[in-house]
């Protein structure tokens, strides 16, 4: 049997709820030729039980174990074992249409790109709401700005409604940073400034499920989750102007007040971090604003 034309890589911990409906999802796809790397990460609920019952039925689907020890690694480590010429990443809580794989790689292929990108439709309370991200008609991008404009980078982090070349990715080294969260903001920054051409694919929708319990959207607010949202945007931020891009937004806002044409009180925010107050240069005030995750 030849190697698959896509490896689908799927993190999977303790997502029990969902994940049939994730691999229904890709077990229907009408494109055929797939591998299906399912990850547990360490799960203790019934997760497992469901990817085995899955696995007997369907020899597409692979299942890698290992401790938990987060999705990055658990992507990572997917990737390295991956045998298809291309590459996507599907969160365990989320769902795509029938046809998501076919349109990204029929895409991929007639306009040789790294990166094929298609919708994000959000779902809460098993209603599909508006769209996050919607093409409605099919783009390219081959410069370094136009391919930020086009994957709506940095408002849209997302790397599970996309397609990658797998040779893209590991000539460029495009591994998740590890034992974070936010991860996917740093990735996609890279794998944007990295691609050499982009195309937007309007009839590939992904959905993504609105999920309480996930590490992104728990109520609790930890001093690490803090940490890892602001670094990862300050990786951006530093980025873009490290490198001359100019991406549609800059994360840090930056106010000034002059007086008499020299610079009196300057105000620097992280949006849902942290405000700064400056006053003739120096930081009076510093004050938490709403996490807004």
């Amino acid at each position: 049997m030849k190697n698959a034309d896509i490896s689908v890589i799927v993190p999977i911990y303790n997502c029990e709820k969902f994940l049939a409906e994730c691999l229904n999802s890709l077990q229907s796809q009408s494109f055929g030729n797939i591998e299906i790397l399912c990850v547990n990460d360490g799960s203790t609920d019934n997760s497992l039980k469901i990817m085995r019952e899955y696995a007997k039925k369907d020899k597409r689907i692979k299942i890698l174990n290992q401790k938990n020890q987060g999705q990055s690694v658990a992507r990572n480590n997917a990737i390295k074992v991956a045998k298809g010429k291309y590459l996507a990443f599907i969160d365990a809580d989320d769902y795509v249409n029938n046809c998501f794989l076919e349109e990204l790689y029929s895409a991929a292929i007639a306009e040789n790109t790294d990166i094929a990108v298609g919708n994000i439709i959000r779902v809460k309370d098993g209603c599909k709401n508006e769209p996050i991200l919607y093409y409605k008609k099919v783009q390219t991008a081959h410069e370094t700005d136009d391919i930020f404009r086009l994957l709506d980078i940095p408002k849209n982090c997302y790397t599970c409604n996309r397609l990658y070349r797998r040779d893209f990715i590991m000539t460029n080294s495009l591994f998740f940073k590890e034992s974070v969260i936010f991860e996917d903001v740093i990735w996609s920054t890279l794998a944007a400034y990295n691609a050499k051409k982009v195309v937007s694919v309007p009839k590939a929708d992904y959905y993504y499920v609105y999920n309480e319990s996930s590490s992104v959207n728990t109520t609790e607010i930890s001093p690490e989750k803090i940490k890892n949202r602001h670094d990862a945007f300050m990786f951006y931020n530093h980025f873009i102007f490290e490198h001359k891009i100019k991406a549609p937004v800059r994360w840090e806002k930056i106010s000034k007040l002059h007086f008499c044409g020299l610079p009196l009180l300057k105000i620097k925010e992280v949006p849902g971090f942290l405000k700064r107050y400056y006053f003739c240069g120096l930081c009076v005030a510093s004050v938490e604003t709403k996490h807004n995750f």
